[in-house]
């Protein structure tokens, strides 16, 4: 019934049988009573006693309902012929409960049972717990990730429930509130309920404001902490939020409030405890330890002031000419079709980079490097003091070059310094009474730099180490500002001649190349070693993967290597000779476009909170270049090739497919074969309705053998149903 909320609690004191409690907050009907208590018994067993429960305003109709025995014993029939079964209660303007039958107040332990079952009831009912999926999880206000997160306003849909939950904030309605803050203003309507029935304000209420959670310590939001001010928490599980309010302000600790929780800190006062609704604990962790995001689970923020999940979109992105931004075009007109780009090349032992950069025989090529050259001893006239005796190299072939261009610098006068090794760092003495110089051709991770700080930390305190970079690879600008401020503390200085952000591939993460590997090592015969059932194309092509070849890409249908013809959209202003390029380079390119657009983190880049973000099949109609077309497939990661989220994405890409299949034997369709690959090692996936179109064509006659086999091993790995005939 809309004007009562009735609910069963545990009452061990009466035969461990539940109870029912009646609760009205307005006129109350003793037919609408019956008619609840009927329902309610007619579905559930037999409860112990009967709970009529209002309000003070009420007690006048209650205690008359209670006094007429014709009524008691129709509610008491309902359960039992004992008119002792039926109890009628009034809750005080301060939240205490009265026995109308002693006219003496009702036993606390049993007056809190009966406030924490109806709190549990409401929260169960409206569902307070926002529940993630394996696909995403939450961000909280606070900055920590969750799988779970608790939403007041869910439950505060039913006025007579808000009213019972007003019950429960009485105790904490004082009579000098002149300000009370709310950590979102959905709790507003709870908390007035609670000024209302308190009858203390019956001229001016309290003046009721938001603090917007968390966002408060960000803005510095100017609270007046005095003893009229009181603040209610809507929610937590932890308590972190009364906790920051406790350190970062000077609000009285005893009139912070938190209305539902989990858990609290000691001295903290909660008014619901709502664990037990929760069947399992909610996973929270810091952003750093977050195991949800290391498998790959997307993450919602919980976002504005009324704590709502941002509203998740799917959306396509087109690769762009502006998308190559202008520090993009300098470092390719610099380092590019000169042989110096790699991926997945062996510098040092057990070390493989993803992206390597060969500054050795960059270095060597003094027309070539001239910029750079000018540019380093410009840096070393302003950076490389007197006082440095003592030069450490980083241990490759990079760093060693670089070295070599200080030594010229230095007049070949190498004699006067102490020249060591990261290696010969951690196990040699070295003088420690004069300043550093730490060289690196180039920097990923910035890890051996910061090995070779912990090291040097021996040095006099009157000295300092310059760290001088050639090129830094870190993803963003924030690490390589983070990575600044670990290394210069004490007076030392990070210099840095130019910069090429990239994506951290990991020792851990599977690329494309690793998915393909596995993808083709399974037609391999065990016990021979030999190839049983690939094509020739495929067969050579698993040599090469297995033995880390050169070639990023496959072939095209006829075996031809994949070039970069003339006309590439992203080199057209630079005076670069596309013939020359390697596929090295074109992937260098594209993985530098897809980073910064990752990194923009905006509704215009690849990646954001709550949005998926495909790429549109466009940019496979737009770049026809089978090079191209590879660098993007192999570039991307599985979710932005996920056309699955749409159903007009994944047809969209399914006719792309179509179109590219059918022109397998001309330039249209050269990269077939990477997009079958794409296919097969699951990166990149559409619809069945449209998988089961694209593998029809399988039945060509004219289908070239290794794109035939292709398609029957992604129809073989798939449930679709293929038909007999193409479209």
């Amino acid at each position: 019934m809309s004007d009562l909320f009735l609910f069963r609690f545990d009452d061990e004191s009466n035969d461990r049988k539940q109870s029912i409690v009646v609760f009205g907050a307005n006129e109350l009907n003793s037919i609408r009573i019956e008619e609840a208590i009927k329902i309610d018994v007619s579905i559930n067993l037999t409860p112990s006693k009967i709970y009529v429960i209002s309000l003070s305003s009420q007690r006048a109709d209650l205690k008359a309902l209670s006094q007429d025995q014709s009524k008691t014993i129709k509610f008491s029939s309902l359960i039992s012929n004992d008119e002792s079964s039926i109890e009628f209660i009034s809750v005080s303007n301060d939240g205490a409960f009265e026995s109308l039958k002693t006219e003496s107040p009702l036993d606390l332990i049993l007056q809190n049972k009966i406030m924490a079952a109806g709190g549990i009831e409401i929260f169960r009912k409206r569902r307070g717990i926002l529940k993630s999926s394996p696909h995403y999880h939450f961000v909280k206000p606070s900055g920590d990730h969750c799988d779970k997160f608790i939403r007041v306003s869910n439950l505060l849909t039913s006025g007579n429930e808000v009213s019972f939950l007003a019950l429960g904030v009485l105790p904490h309605i004082h009579g000098n509130m002149k300000h009370i803050y709310v950590d979102t203003s959905s709790i507003s309507f709870l908390i007035m309920t609670a000024l209302q029935l308190s009858g203390k304000y019956q001229s001016s209420l309290p003046v009721i404001e938001s603090f917007e959670s968390y966002s408060a310590f960000n803005k510095k939001y100017d609270f007046v902490e005095a003893a009229t001010s009181s603040v209610f928490i809507s929610a937590t599980t932890s308590g972190g939020l009364n906790a920051k309010l406790n350190a970062e302000t000077n609000l009285y600790r005893d009139k912070i409030v938190t209305l539902f929780f989990s858990n609290l800190l000691e001295g903290q006062k909660g008014v619901f405890n709502i664990s037990s609704a929760m069947k399992d604990d909610i996973y929270s962790k810091p952003a750093a330890l977050c195991k949800l995001c290391k498998d790959n689970s997307k993450l919602i923020n919980i976002v504005g002031e009324q704590f709502l999940p941002e509203i998740p979109r799917h959306e396509k992105l087109l690769i762009c000419k502006p998308h190559f931004k202008k520090n993009r075009e300098n470092f390719f007109s610099e380092f590019a079709t000169h042989g110096l780009l790699h991926s997945d090349k062996i510098e040092t032992p057990n070390i493989r980079e993803h992206f390597y950069i060969d500054i050795a025989s960059f270095l060597k090529d003094e027309e070539l490097s001239k910029p750079f050259i000018k540019k380093l001893n410009v840096i070393l006239n302003k950076s490389f003091s007197r006082d440095i005796k003592t030069i450490v190299t980083l241990d490759d072939s990079g760093s060693n070059a670089l070295k070599e261009q200080v030594i010229k610098y230095l007049n070949n006068e190498e004699e006067n310094y102490q020249w060591l090794t990261l290696t010969e760092l951690e196990t040699k003495e070295f003088d420690t009474e004069h300043s550093a110089l730490v060289i690196a051709g180039s920097i990923t991770s910035g890890r051996k730099l910061l090995s070779a700080s912990r090291r040097l930390r021996a040095l006099n305190i009157d000295t300092a180490i310059k760290y001088l970079v050639g090129i830094s690879k870190l993803p963003t600008e924030v690490e390589s500002i983070q990575l600044s401020k670990d290394l210069e503390q004490g007076g030392n200085e990070l210099i840095i001649l130019n910069k090429c952000p990239l994506p951290r591939i990991k020792e851990h993460v599977v690329t494309a190349w690793e998915l393909e590997k596995g993808f083709l090592s399974q037609f391999i015969d065990d016990f021979e070693d030999n190839i049983t059932s690939l094509p020739q194309t495929l067969s050579v092509r698993n040599t090469e993967v297995r033995d880390s070849k050169n070639g990023l890409f496959l072939n095209d249908p006829n075996d031809k290597p994949l070039v970069l013809r003339d006309g590439f959209a992203f080199w057209s202003s630079l005076n670069i000779d596309c013939s020359k390029a390697s596929q090295a380079d074109v992937y260098w390119t594209m993985q530098t476009i897809m980073h910064d657009l990752r990194v923009e983190n905006s509704d215009t880049g690849l990646e954001s909170t709550y949005h998926s973000t495909v790429l549109s099949p466009i940019c496979f109609d737009r770049y026809n270049d089978g090079i191209i077309q590879a660098c993007i497939l192999r570039a991307a990661t599985p979710g932005e090739l996920n056309y699955t989220i749409d159903k007009s994405f994944s047809r969209q890409m399914a006719d792309v497919l179509i179109s590219i299949i059918k022109n397998w034997n001309i330039a249209q369709g050269e990269g077939c074969l990477e997009f079958l690959m794409a296919l097969a090692t699951k990166r990149m996936k559409v619809l069945d309705s449209d998988l089961t179109r694209v593998l029809a064509l399988s039945h060509e006659v004219d289908m070239n053998d290794t794109v035939k086999f292709l398609l029957n091993c992604i129809a073989n790995s798939s449930e679709v149903n293929i038909p007999t005939k193409p479209f």
